[in-house]
Parts: C-alpha cells; structure tokens; sequence
C-alpha cells in the first residue's frame, strides 16, 4: 500500500512532479528545492513543522527525520536501544501540542520525544482498568492541553491522558463493526467538534456527548452524510470544510447564515487525495497518488 500523503510543506521540499491544467497556474510559479542523496526512497506519510522551524519527515519504513535547512538527522526503531528509541520505523504520524512535546504514532504504538537527550521514548498504551494494548497509529490531533485524540485502523477512535498515560475507547455509534473502521485523519471545525475521514465516510466526534457517528448536514434537501471513503480534511479560513476521497474527488462543506449547508463536488481526480493545504490566498492546494497537484481557486470556480 501507498501511504504517501503531501502536505504543503512537502509540496515545497519535496514534490518531483506537477500537472498544469486550465485555469491553473504554471510550475514556475512555485520554488523546488531538491533532495540531496542519501534522503530516504521511503514513502513520505507526513510532515510538519515545530515550533523552533524544523521539519518533521515521517516515513514508511524508514523512521522520522529531522531537517534543520541544512541537514537531515534520522530517527528509527534501534533494536538494542529498549525504550529508548522509536517503537517503530514506520512511522504515520506526528504532531507537536500547545507544551510544544512531539508525540509520533507508528506502527507499534505512541512515541513522545524527548527533547532533553535527544531521544524517543515509547508509550505504553492501556485502559483506565489497566489493561495494555498495541495498536497502529494512524492520525493524531489535540483535544486538550492534556488529551489527545488517537485514530487508528480497525481500533477505534481513542482519547489518551498525558498525565496518567491512560487510554479510553469512544463509542461507535454506527451500523458497521469497528474492525472494518479505518480512521485517516482528524481536524477540529469551527463549531469546536472533531470531524474524523474514514473509510466509512466523515464522522463526528463531539466532545459534550462523546460520541464517533456519522456527520449529519441540514441541506435544502433535508439532513445529508458524506459515505464517499475519506483520505484527508482541511477546515479553511472561511470554515467551509474541504473533503480529500477515496476515489470520488473533493468536495466543499459550506453553510450559510441560517446554517443550512451546502455539499459540492469537484471532480479533479478519481485517485487518492491525500493531503490539502490552503495558501495565503485562499486557494486550495490537492495532493494526489500519481495524479499530480491541483489548486482550486474557489472565487472563481477554476481548477
């Protein structure tokens, strides 16, 4: 499987490729920098960028890097380190919270770096009852300053205590098994709910009632979900909510003053959108598998 998914840092450093279409602008008006040798062949799952400006690089299979501007500092699961390194190699994701701590979930489970002496240490996941459990680590994002939200395949959507290093299941309160749940990505919307991409289309989790379900929108056409299987969210600066699909393009969540929503589709690419970004102007960044980049300008409808 390609877990390759672009984010618009990695637009900048790293994209190899872009596809001009109509309306769109040329390659010439963006800055590539190339990779020097020796920068890994792995697929790229994510990047971000901390609060001292570097850039976090995770890979599938070949640990996370660092990169100051200059140089590149890899981390990988060291198999004679014990708890002092990666759990794993392959590495999905990786954020920074408002203590600015770096938490990296993997294929094993949590890692929270430790900036002190430069390493990575495992979290061990378990119950309030105490029970541990390993699992892959999809998708992080903050719920708290002391809790952060945990996605995962075919696990289920789990709140994580920092302090107590405690995890709690939330319910899933849809007709289909959470073995069959592949939760991709979360972003928090304007109205302070969590909107989680899954395979089973976009869920919510809000966090009076705690509950993971379906999104539910009141249209013109009464209340809608989106089912289309989901890669990534982006929530704009006007907070309409931007949709990256399976296989079935983007599409835009709006609502207007009376709160009726409106859904629309933009049928870009039939393959995976797995990243968006939103640069200064407004326009939307689309980074496909083997498709190429897109930027929609939604003022004037073109791609």
């Amino acid at each position: 499987m390609n877990y390759c998914k672009i984010t618009y840092i990695l637009l900048i450093f790293f994209l190899s490729f872009y596809q001009p279409l109509v309306g769109q602008k040329n390659s010439s008006d963006y800055n590539f920098t190339s990779i020097k040798d020796g920068f890994t062949q792995r697929a790229i799952t994510s990047i971000f960028k901390d609060a001292d400006g570097y850039l976090w690089i995770s890979t599938y299979g070949d640990g996370l890097f660092r990169y100051n501007g200059l140089d590149f500092k890899n981390y990988k699961q060291e198999r004679n380190a014990k708890e002092n390194s990666l759990n794993s190699s392959i590495v999905y994701s990786a954020l920074q919270d408002v203590q600015k701590n770096i938490w990296v979930g993997s294929e094993l489970g949590l890692n929270f770096y430790n900036k002190n002496n430069d390493k990575f240490e495992n979290i061990t996941l378990q119950e309030e009852k105490g029970e541990k459990l390993t699992f892959p680590i999809y998708t992080i994002a903050e719920y708290d300053e002391n809790i952060l939200l945990l996605g995962t395949h075919k696990f289920g959507l789990f709140k994580f205590d920092k302090t107590s290093l405690t995890r709690k299941l939330i319910p899933y309160k849809v007709n289909k098994p959470t073995l069959s749940l592949l939760i991709n990505t979360i972003v928090k919307s304007s109205n302070g709910r969590f909107l989680i991409g899954t395979n089973h289309g976009l869920m919510t989790f809000d966090p009076y009632n705690e509950v993971l379900q379906l999104a539910k929108f009141n249209t013109e056409n009464g209340y809608e979900t989106i089912d289309n299987s989901i890669e990534s969210l982006h929530v704009a600066r006007d907070n309409s909510i931007w949709i990256g699909t399976f296989s079935s393009g983007l599409l835009r969540v709006n609502h207007n003053n009376n709160d009726v929503y409106s859904i629309e589709k933009f049928s870009i690419s039939k393959k995976r959108i797995l990243s968006l970004a939103e640069k200064t102007n407004g326009n939307i960044l689309c980074g496909t598998e083997n498709d190429g980049l897109f930027e929609v300008d939604y003022t004037t409808k073109s791609i």
